[in-house]
């Protein structure tokens, strides 16, 4: 072989490829075995925002991929979690690493309970938003009234347009509270236990069923068709759509509502009202939310709003003037009285 051209040379190959192939081996077998050692950890299919809300609409972005906000929203557990799955194990298997199923199942239920929680940011939103602008239309309606009977209803008999006295007539109050050696005393002290009883009535919040319906009962007109929202207007910052029904369903000779829950009734007499049910603690109110509450904003309007023009007629006795003109001598008793003469006998 030596006296052949070429030999040296093949001979020294020979050893060079062995060791090529060894070194090959070995790298491809270290390859496998760092490969079985990396643990699979998918990212999350998509980046989980924060539901936002804008005036007059609820966000309508939605994470899941393929799915519309308004069908995440209807989308129960089960549904959420079949989707997660199909979603992470399509990423995993275009990643070449859909074999470690333990690690696909650990991933997916990340996005499945990220996917639940944007859900239900979502709906809660939505039934903020919601609450907002019922609540927006019930006072905008609320105010639309009053004013047209304002517009309507004038002044008693006698008096100037608006409602302002006469010149004639404040001289009569006037001359009326000087020759009353009482009046002034009298007049001081209901305003002052009127005064009383407001702040003993508001100072607390309602804590037991039995206040919100005592209070649900002082503020709101009796024998009625009244809305959901009216009730809920005069009851304490904070209280909940599902508390309020569960309070009322607790007497149920009290109050009624109507066949969908959209109407109610406080102590009905002798209106239609008194073929209604007793409120139900299982119904919802129409567009209403178990926790939803109404914006302290909307319920100190709505309580100036409705507290005036629905206040029971027993609540007239809580009225300093009220209490000042039944006071003994005050006013001739079971006795026809002009609106003019009665008006002579108020403070001026």
């Amino acid at each position: 072989l030596k006296g052949l051209p070429g030999a040296p040379a093949a001979a020294a190959a020979k050893p060079a490829a062995a060791k090529s192939a060894a070194v090959a081996h070995h790298g491809q077998a270290a390859k496998r075995e760092v490969k079985q050692e990396v643990k699979y950890e998918a990212p999350l299919p998509a980046a989980i925002p924060a539901t936002t809300i804008v005036k007059g609409e609820a966000s309508t972005t939605c994470s899941v991929p393929g799915v519309s906000a308004e069908q995440l929203l209807a989308m129960p557990n089960q549904d959420i979690w079949q989707k997660a799955w199909e979603v992470t194990w399509q990423r995993a298997d275009a990643a070449g690493r859909a074999e470690d199923q333990q690690a696909v199942y650990a991933q997916a239920q990340k996005v499945w309970k990220a996917w639940i929680d944007e859900r239900d940011r979502l709906a809660r939103a939505r039934a903020d938003e919601e609450g907002r602008l019922k609540a927006e239309r019930s006072l905008e309606r609320g105010l639309a009234e009053a004013k047209e009977e304002a517009d309507v209803g004038g002044g008693g008999a006698g008096c100037n347009e608006g409602g302002l006295l006469t010149e004639e007539q404040r001289r009569a109050q006037e001359r009326h509270w000087r020759e009353s050696k009482t009046a002034e005393a009298d007049w001081k002290r209901a305003v002052a236990e009127a005064e009383r009883r407001r702040k003993a009535k508001e100072g607390g919040e309602a804590k037991s069923s039995r206040d919100i319906c005592a209070l649900v009962k002082m503020k709101s007109p009796a024998d009625q068709p009244i809305s959901f929202e009216r009730l809920l207007a005069v009851c304490p910052l904070g209280t909940t759509v599902k508390t309020l029904i569960q309070a009322l369903s607790k007497e149920p000779q009290e109050f009624r509502q109507n066949f969908d829950g959209s109407e109610y009734c406080v102590r009905p007499v002798n209106s239609r009202c008194t073929d209604w049910l007793p409120v139900q603690a299982s119904t919802t109110p129409p567009g209403f939310r178990d926790d939803a509450t109404l914006p302290e904003s909307m319920l100190n309007v709505a309580k100036q709003i409705f507290e005036e023009r629905l206040r029971p007629q027993g609540q007239a006795a809580e009225d300093p003037l009220a209490q000042f003109l039944a006071q003994p001598g005050r006013v001739p008793p079971d006795t026809p009285l002009p609106f003019v003469e009665l008006l002579s006998r108020c403070p001026p």
